[in-house]
């Protein structure tokens, strides 16, 4: 029996344009007695493109974030589901115990995205599936609210008009690859999937282990912080501000 309200795309940042997509869905569901789920595509298609800028956050912390709003979160690996045909594609997942689809207007799915909403809505009309296309939002500057824009902005460090997208604060994921014990440096490593300021200073507060610090990005990255002596490899989450200088 289909018994689901279900979404689905990448999600990278959750931002809010994806979180009013979400509690759309949350909305739908709750109205009709229907379980909740998304998919969550682990890549966008650009990530095969040579200049693709990463990503805004790491597979867990974005399930960690969709998880607030649906009942269940399913993970698609793109290299696996990537050459899939649109009809194999809609049966294997997009009508799996569906009843009620809801995507953005963007969405496209298929072997190298051939098919958009105008062919989902033909296969959903097959199927009875009632598809609801969820419309772009826009932000306080009247441009449509997008990953591929908040990964720019990051690079630029640009924050805040980040945290003004994403509806929350925006953090660093990395590893700990060393530490200077007399300056308080730690480097960190990112993985190069993960987007980042090219440069700059940041007034920063690392979670994990709950301390202030400042981040520096350059030809390494480094969270400096004299009270924080964490072990090789400790994962960490930094959370960034304004840049040093710039009312601080």
């Amino acid at each position: 029996m289909k018994d689901s309200v279900t979404t689905i795309g990448v999600f990278d940042g959750v931002h809010i344009g994806h979180q009013r997509l979400l509690e759309r869905v949350r909305q739908v569901s709750t109205e009709y007695g229907y379980n909740s789920k998304a998919y969550v595509i682990s890549y966008p298609f650009e990530y095969f493109r040579d200049d693709f800028d990463g990503l805004i956050m790491p597979l867990t912390a974005r399930i960690f974030e969709i998880s607030k709003f649906v009942d269940e979160v399913e993970v698609l690996d793109l290299l696996q589901i990537k050459d899939l045909s649109a009809e194999v594609f809609f049966g294997s997942y997009l009508a799996k115990n569906t009843s009620i689809l809801i995507v953005g207007e963007d969405f496209r799915f298929g072997k190298g995205a051939s098919v958009d909403v105008s062919g989902l809505k033909q296969m959903c009309e097959r199927s009875g599936i009632r598809l609801e296309i969820f419309p772009e939002i826009l932000d306080s500057q009247n441009r449509r609210i997008s990953s591929s824009l908040i990964r720019t902005l990051v690079q630029k460090g640009d924050l805040e008009q980040v945290v003004e997208l994403l509806g929350r604060d925006f953090s660093i994921y990395g590893s700990v690859d060393g530490v200077n014990e007399q300056t308080g440096e730690i480097f960190i490593d990112i993985d190069d999937s993960i987007v980042k300021p090219e440069f700059g200073t940041f007034k920063a507060f690392e979670r994990n282990f709950g301390v202030n610090g400042v981040m520096r990005f350059g030809d390494r990255v480094t969270f400096v912080c004299k009270d924080l002596h964490p072990a090789p490899h400790s994962t960490m989450e930094v959370v960034l501000f304004q840049k040093k200088g710039e009312g601080l």
